[in-house]
């Protein structure tokens, strides 16, 4: 499932293209003589235009028990709703333990460019998201065979600015100890298309520093006026920034 904000205008954020569908690769199980069943899996995603910077969001789930079928799975979104010249992020449950060597479908997708947002903000860091025991009354968190297989990965003009894990903590469990999930969730803040910054730009305490209160708006336009840009900034930025300023002050 994906939830959207609904608060903004299409001008601001825009959604199209939502798409659905199992993966082709599924288990199939026997059920004694009366035939199989197929353990389904799949993806859904949406295109969204924010603030005018286009990037398609994906969530899947791949297969627990069976690493070549996980794999394909991996394999099918790569060529699928991966497959796309816009920015992406990729969410989900993998199965894959990130936090151990020999996890075909977490090398498969990272060795196809996605980022990982846990390893870009905790380096090092387990980051453990499964690992509660059936009952979900372990008396610790996430001590059931430990685990990072819910990750945010992304590819393209997408950067990494925080993450964090959710309902891993002992006061997140229910008056009679239960916690949440055998999962603990994971929330991320991404930067989309956020330009990088110029190593001989001012940066904005060193901007403001130099400049007294008295004469922000003119030292400003002064600065601009016989140039586009001041060490790297443009002139609509310089002018909005002390804009700002000078209306608070």
């Amino acid at each position: 499932m994906i939830l959207a904000r609904t608060d903004l205008p299409t001008s601001q954020m825009k959604l199209s293209n939502v798409q659905e569908e199992n993966f082709a690769t599924n288990l199939v199980l026997p059920i004694g003589e009366i035939g199989t069943f197929t353990v389904t899996r799949g993806w859904n995603s949406v295109d969204v235009k924010l603030r005018g910077k286009d990037f398609r969001f994906v969530n899947a789930h791949l297969e627990d028990d069976v690493v070549p079928i996980q794999a394909a799975q991996a394999a099918e979104l790569l060529a699928g709703p991966v497959n796309i010249d816009t920015s992406v992020i990729l969410v989900g449950d993998f199965n894959s333990p990130a936090n151990r060597p020999g996890s075909p479908s977490y090398n498969l997708l990272v060795g196809a460019g996605l980022d990982d947002a846990w390893t870009a903000s905790h380096p090092g860091e387990p980051g453990y998201t499964y690992g509660n025991d059936p009952d979900l009354l372990n008396s610790e968190p996430l001590t059931l065979d430990p685990q990072r297989i819910d990750l945010v990965l992304h590819r393209g003009d997408v950067t990494t600015r925080s993450m964090d894990r959710a309902g891993e903590e002992l006061v997140d469990r229910t008056p009679s100890g239960l916690w949440p999930s055998d999962h603990a969730g994971v929330v991320a803040t991404l930067g989309i298309h956020i330009r990088p910054a110029d190593a001989n730009a001012y940066s904005l305490d060193a901007l403001f520093g130099a400049i007294s209160n008295s004469d922000l708006a003119e030292h400003a336009h002064a600065q601009t006026s016989s140039s586009s840009r001041v060490k790297g900034l443009p002139i609509e930025t310089i002018d909005l920034l002390f804009a700002a300023v000078a209306q608070d002050d």
